[in-house]
C-alpha cells in the first residue's frame, strides 16, 4: 500500500479509501490510485487486513472424514450459498 501511496502522490489512507469507500475519494485521484494499483500489481494482503480490522472472512468447517458423501455435500452447499451471496467472490477478488 506504501508503494502505491507513494507512486500516485496520496496518502496510504486515501489508499485505502479507494479500496474500501472509493465514494469518498475524488474522481481525479481516485484514477490516479487506481493507475497506480494496476501498474504494481497490487492486491490487498488478507492476513494484514484481518489483523487490522478483526475480520478474516474465513469460515471453518470440522467434519469426521471429507471422504463421505455426505459431508463432502454439506461443504459444497456452504460453499454454493456463499458463492450465492458474493461473498465467496468477494473472498477470491481480495486475494
Amino acid at each position: 500500500m506504501k508503494d502505491v501511496a507513494e507512486r500516485a502522490g496520496v496518502t496510504k489512507q486515501t489508499v485505502s479509501n479507494v479500496l474500501n469507500n472509493p465514494a469518498v475519494v475524488a474522481p481525479a485521484t481516485l484514477l490516479r490510485v487506481q493507475t497506480a494499483i494496476a501498474e504494481l500489481g497490487y492486491a490487498p494482503h488478507l492476513t494484514a487486513r484481518g489483523l487490522a480490522t478483526g475480520k478474516t472472512m474465513v469460515i471453518g468447517i470440522i467434519v469426521r472424514t471429507i471422504a463421505h458423501p455426505f459431508y463432502s455435500e454439506i461443504v459444497e452447499e456452504v460453499e454454493a450459498c456463499l458463492e450465492a451471496l458474493g461473498v465467496l467472490e468477494a473472498a477470491r477478488t481480495r486475494r
